[in-house]
């Protein structure tokens, strides 16, 4: 084998592949005047992160506004939560680059940083070895993150934090020091803070890992002391929004929640919101040739994995669980339609999870 391929990546090599493969992404957008995506959600994105930018400029609430159905305004907080972390996020490049133009270089930014934030997972797990750096490409360019990106969703492909939180969650289970209890409560809220419902996600992805800790750890009382220290983190950050949510909600300000209970084998009706009947789950996008997992580039590596790859019992459950609830509620399968059990049981259980 070459001398080059036995030497570790290092950080500057993978910064300079992820920036590179980040250029190469919005290529596109580079001609002035031109914005990465396309879409009503990319103009909703771009006018968020112009609203934020001014509500701390001019010190406003960003919660409310009557700039939209003047003059009755739109409750912003009630409809999104306020998930304005990545609009914040996108503010210094607002005043360096100025309006649209700044948003090609966020996303670029935000690709690199996907990329950076995922490498000491793939180290944790795979060493400091090539295959982590693969990994770490795999996860900046996934085809989840760019189809977001294309739609115009930003928010939903800001996921800096995620990596962050499973890699304390495998810091926590080698016995290392509290703050990765408290690392794995901020990631968790931090990213539940810039899409709620990807706290959700979140939860049901480390849950198996969770789960697969306790039973490989010789200290579960300090295991447990770990968790119980993330989960105190992450609802102490989180309380604010969700202590505001559950008000507005009990006095019916909150729109599309599920009015009645569909049952665990129930389909989920049409709620005001106007998505509930038809979640876009893992199936229904492959069916829209929208390939994730099955396409060769992400297929053949993970059934190589599934056969010769390294931890595959703890990562194998959190897969498994994951594309369970990613089905969404229901699956299609030549006219016939299995309802997911285990998904609508949260459906009818977690709140605002209907709104999903």
């Amino acid at each position: 084998m070459p001398r080059f391929f036995r030497l570790a990546p290092s950080n500057g090599l993978a910064f300079t592949v992820f920036l590179g493969l980040a250029c190469l992404a919005t290529r596109a957008a580079w001609t002035p005047g031109h914005v990465v995506g396309a879409g009503v959600d990319l103009y909703g994105t771009l006018w968020f992160y112009w609203w934020q930018l001014e509500c701390l400029a001019d010190l406003r609430d960003p919660g409310f506004t009557d700039l939209i159905f003047y003059p009755l305004g739109k409750d912003i907080f009630a409809h999104t939560g306020n998930n304005l972390l990545d609009a914040t996020a996108s503010i210094p490049f607002q005043l360096m680059f100025g309006p649209m133009e700044y948003q090609k270089w966020f996303v670029l930014a935000l690709l690199v940083a996907n990329g950076l934030a995922f490498l000491p997972l793939a180290r944790e797990v795979l060493g400091k070895t090539w295959g982590a750096f693969g990994a770490s490409v795999a996860w900046m360019i996934n085809p989840y993150t760019l189809f977001e990106i294309h739609c115009g969703r930003l928010t939903q492909a800001f996921l800096v934090f995620t990596p962050l939180a499973f890699l304390a969650m495998l810091r926590i289970q080698r016995g290392r020091h509290w703050r990765w209890g408290i690392l794995l409560g901020l990631s968790v809220a931090l990213q539940a803070w810039t899409y709620w419902f990807m706290g959700w996600f979140m939860a049901i992805g480390l849950l198996p890992l969770a789960i697969y800790g306790w039973s490989q750890v010789k200290d579960t009382r300090n295991y447990a002391r770990q968790l119980f220290l993330a989960a105190g983190c992450c609802l102490l950050l989180v309380a604010p929004a969700v202590l505001a949510m559950v008000a507005a909600a009990s006095s019916g300000g909150v729109p599309g929640l599920a009015t009645e209970s569909a049952g665990v084998l129930g389909s989920p009706g049409q709620l005001p919101n106007n998505v509930a009947a038809g979640l876009h789950g893992y199936d229904l996008l492959e069916q829209d040739n929208i390939s994730i997992l099955f396409t060769i580039s992400w297929g053949l590596p993970l059934l190589y994995w599934l056969f010769r790859g390294t931890s595959r019992r703890p990562w194998a459950a959190v897969l498994v669980t994951v594309l369970a609830f990613s089905v969404g509620p229901k699956l299609e399968l030549g006219g016939m339609e299995l309802v997911m059990p285990h998904y609508m049981l949260l459906y009818d259980h977690l709140p605002f999870f209907d709104r999903r």
